[in-house]
């Protein structure tokens, strides 16, 4: 049995933004990156993305090879404590100690889009909380062809995969103490309150600083043409032409075809998305 840490202590917090592409996860996780004391990375999730062992010693060196190359790539140390790890617990808690040291913050967290279901299994039963950013599919859609591919039917299989891989309508296998629904347009609209509600479930201050694109390096350079941050959405000379094939009512035919089974009406559908946000929307207004 763990005692509780005595008073004032502040325990380091573990987090994970995720959620689909095209649905502010860059921007919330550059809001939480802009925080002092605070990283959240997009790279991979150690437990996630770790080997669960290592055939050889060569396999291993290759590894953490790898691993200082990333860290080299970015302008940061490499993490040379890592060698001397003695299962994968250890190296897990070197790499994630390593990144605290050299980017001298206390709490960590890493933005991943679409992680499936059983990396959010493995993550909370990892001890960490997750934030899951929700919008609406057809904008979702509209959003990805105008900038991610310009292909329709290749952006809705993806997104549909993704939603059946997480029963996103029901998302029953998540912690209701470790996970909070954030919907995008809720966020762009209410960020203030937004952000006492993710700050109430971090359990540590979240403001809305002058925010920056920040890549695995926490204080690398801006990307001030990154389309992800709403500012820019307001800018005609950011935009680019859809094509010309696709209509509103083409992504709302396309959205209207995303769910995980076909037992779901429409109706039923969007009571049990509503039923998702209710743990945003009761910190919000309780």
């Amino acid at each position: 049995m763990t005692s509780s840490p005595p008073g004032g202590i502040d325990l380091p917090i573990k987090f994970v933004v995720t959620g689909p592409k095209r649905s502010g996860t860059t921007w919330l996780a550059s809001i939480l990156n802009s925080q002092p004391d605070v990283a959240c990375l997009e790279t991979d999730i150690p437990q996630v993305s770790f080997p669960r062992r290592f055939s050889s010693q060569e396999e291993f060196d290759c590894f953490c090879a790898g691993l200082d190359a990333n860290f080299i790539r970015m302008g940061l140390a490499p993490p040379t404590g890592i060698r001397g790890a003695t299962d994968r617990e250890d190296l897990i808690y070197r790499y994630t100690q390593h990144l605290r040291e050299t980017l001298d913050i206390h709490h960590l967290g890493f933005k991943k889009t679409m992680l499936g279901r059983k990396a959010l299994k493995v993550v909370t039963d990892e001890g960490y909380k997750v934030i899951l950013l929700a919008r609406k599919h057809e904008d979702v859609l509209r959003s990805w062809v105008h900038r991610i591919e310009p292909n329709l039917s290749h952006a809705q299989l993806r997104l549909h995969k993704w939603l059946v891989d997480v029963n996103w309508y029901s998302l029953s296998f998540l912690p209701n103490d470790s996970t909070l629904v954030v919907d995008y347009d809720f966020l762009l609209n209410n960020t203030g309150k937004v952000l006492e509600a993710i700050s109430e479930f971090l359990s540590f201050q979240v403001t809305m600083p002058q925010v920056l694109y920040h890549s695995f390096a926490r204080h690398g350079t801006g990307f001030h043409g990154n389309t992800s941050f709403p500012i820019h959405h307001q800018s005609s000379a950011m935009r680019t032409s859809l094509p010309a094939q696709y209509t509103d009512l083409d992504f709302m035919r396309a959205a209207s075809r995303l769910r995980p089974g076909q037992s779901h009406d429409h109706l039923l559908r969007a009571q049990a998305l509503l039923q998702n946000y209710r743990r945003l929307r009761v910190r919000l207004f309780s």
